[in-house]
């Protein structure tokens, strides 16, 4: 059962989420990276719901006009198949693949837009290495599959160290693989919306 499922997985994650923002806290507070933490955390949130699929042997679950609705919790929840439960269940993947579609629209827009403005980019070096300068854009890595360090124009501005430091800064997040990371997070947040991980 969707319904069901989607609830659960909002259960099992909700602690997951609040799990790493305190542990990303007390690691950003202490120096330390959190990008870790916050995988981990993603990969749990999304992974433990998953398991629920997972065939676990010969099933109990009685055949017939009563269903077992189980959420994960201590017990397991016995529920009358009716007209009201396949409504739920059909508006469930209803709310499902009209969040699905409503994110891909608002991504593919951002996208569209960045994509437009990186035409009016132009190149440069900084720090030794190659970026782009737009005039509100960054300082960000651009892109995915050939990152790219984008610096906004203002950025001339700025003492020659502390623009070194920044473009230090978006290298270590191209080498990190953070480009990839933020990639899948968004594939992620279209197929799963609904989803607080």
């Amino acid at each position: 059962m969707i319904a069901a499922w989607m609830v659960y997985a909002v259960v099992v994650s909700i602690p997951i989420v609040f799990g790493a923002m305190a542990l990303g806290a007390l690691l950003r507070r202490h120096r330390i990276a959190e990008r870790g933490v916050w995988i981990a955390g993603v990969l749990l949130a999304l992974g433990i719901p998953l398991l629920r699929f997972l065939p676990t042997g010969a099933s109990a679950v009685p055949t017939g006009p009563v269903g077992i609705v189980d959420l994960g919790l201590p017990a397991a929840m016995v529920v009358r198949e009716s007209g009201l439960l396949h409504r739920l269940e059909a508006w469930a993947v209803v709310l499902w693949i009209g969040l699905t579609v409503f994110t891909a629209v608002l991504l593919a827009r951002s996208v569209y837009r960045l994509l437009v403005q990186r035409r009016g980019w132009k190149p440069a070096v900084q720090a030794g290495e190659d970026v782009l300068v737009s005039e509100d854009v960054g300082p960000a890595v651009f892109g995915f599959i050939r990152p790219e360090i984008v610096l906004p124009r203002w950025i001339s501005d700025v003492p020659q160290g502390q623009v070194d430091l920044i473009v230090r800064h978006e290298v270590q997040h191209i080498r990190a693989g953070d480009p990839w990371v933020v990639t899948a997070t968004l594939i992620l947040r279209v197929v799963l919306p609904w989803h607080p991980g």
